[in-house]
């Protein structure tokens, strides 16, 4: 079991106010007590796989913003910002009640095409 999936509540696809489509988790209270940059890595991989991107991870930044209460539910959220060519990057916040505790990016590489289609 993943650092992600010991702490998560629930997943869903939302959109946010400004139209872009998003995967948000919710996670229990003491999820911020845990790793979060192994959170925030998991939960990358889940936004590539809702969108139905087959990629390996090739970076995660990870910035702490604020110390996230022990006590308040976080929620994350995660969409794709950019895709160029084989390179994807997404953008993943983390928030406690209404205070941002964490963002990272996230970019992926999908592997390239094989030379030879064998069938």
């Amino acid at each position: 079991m993943t650092a992600l999936e010991e702490t998560m509540r629930e997943t869903k696809i939302v959109e946010l106010d400004d139209g872009t489509r998003a995967v948000e988790s919710r996670l229990h209270p003491d999820a911020g007590s845990r790793r979060m940059a192994a959170i925030l890595e998991d939960f990358a991989g889940i936004v590539q796989a809702a969108e139905d991107v087959d990629a390996a991870d090739a970076s995660l930044v990870v910035h702490y913003r604020a110390t996230a209460p022990a006590d308040i539910e976080l929620v994350l959220r995660g969409w794709i910002e950019r895709v160029d060519g084989r390179r994807m990057t997404s953008r993943i916040t983390c928030h406690a009640g209404g205070l941002l505790t964490a963002d990272a990016l996230a970019i992926f590489v999908a592997p390239e095409r094989p030379l030879i289609d064998v069938r």
